[in-house]
This record gives C-alpha cells, structure tokens and sequence, in this order.
C-alpha cells in the first residue's frame, strides 16, 4: 500500500537505521492538534516516539 505511487509499501520491512519517505494517513477528529505519533512493530513492543512539531 502506498499513498501517491510512493515505495515501498506499508507492508513491506524496513531494515534497522534505514530510511524511507513517504505519507502516513490517519482519520483524527476535526481541530485535533498532533504533537506527536508512537511506531511499533507489534502491540507488544516499545515503539518509537517522533515529533510532530518543527524545531
């Protein structure tokens, strides 16, 4: 899956220090103000928080 003819897919692994660009779509209410988003690989694991706001 990708947004705009953009690869590699959501799917698809990502090796460890790599990095990808691409688009992430969610479905938030209407005037919500994203701070920041947490990544995981599962539900059990720790995830990654990044920063939605420019420094």
């Amino acid at each position: 899956m990708a947004v705009g003819g953009r690869s590699p897919g959501i799917l698809e692994r990502i090796d460890a220090g790599a990095r990808v660009r691409g688009t992430l779509v969610f479905d938030i209410p209407r005037r919500t103000r994203l701070t920041s988003i947490v990544l995981r690989d599962s539900a059990r694991t720790r995830g990654v928080r990044i920063s939605l706001v420019r420094a």
